[in-house]
């Protein structure tokens, strides 16, 4: 495995892993000018970084580390170029497949190879599942203790955790702790 390094999380990436098809094709990373076949392959390229990403359970994705681990394909000595990346990382973010870190600097993206209501929902029913309802659970519980590995949340980047669980605060079915430095450190969901 390879580590790819980010402000606030370590890319673990199998050096065996494999990527469709069209990952050979050399016009695959050349920005197509014909406005369908432009089209067709941005839907490929999201599909593509929603299935590696999900795949190697990478969570935040900055431009960088794309060009680092994906937009390159050293085999053929090819790579997208700034333009192309800055319209892939746009139409997963207009697609609801990734939301931007901070949408001031459009550089780091959380990727959600599932809905944000689906996270919403899945983090619910485990909460239930583990009978942790109106108890108090650390967020390094939810998303690093052993007992939750097999979970699909299971080394969720933290700060998008915390966007999830504020969004479900919002909706009264949880309630964030901090600590007393200000820093959020646990939830306790609601019934």
């Amino acid at each position: 495995m390879s580590t790819t390094t980010s402000s606030s999380s370590v890319i673990l990436i199998n050096p065996n892993y494999k990527f469709p098809e069209y990952y050979r094709w050399p016009f695959f990373f050349t920005l197509q000018r014909h406005p369908e076949t432009r089209k067709k392959q941005i839907e490929m390229w999201v599909k593509l970084i929603i299935q590696f990403c999900k795949d190697n359970k990478v969570w935040r994705l900055s431009k960088s580390e794309f060009y680092e681990n994906i937009g390159k394909n050293p085999n053929l000595k090819r790579k997208l170029n700034n333009e192309a990346v800055d319209i892939i990382f746009n139409s997963l973010v207009s697609e609801n497949k990734a939301m931007y870190v901070n949408p001031k600097i459009l550089d780091d993206i959380f990727i959600l190879w599932k809905s944000y209501d689906e996270w919403e929902k899945i983090l619910l029913e485990a909460a239930t599942t583990r009978q942790s309802i109106e108890k108090i659970e650390t967020l390094d519980f939810i998303t690093q203790d052993e007992e939750n590995s097999t979970e699909e949340y299971y080394n969720m980047d933290r700060d998008l955790l915390i966007r999830i669980l504020k969004d479900l605060e919002e909706k009264g079915k949880c309630g964030l702790l901090k600590d007393e430095n200000g820093s959020y450190i646990a939830v306790k969901f609601f019934r």
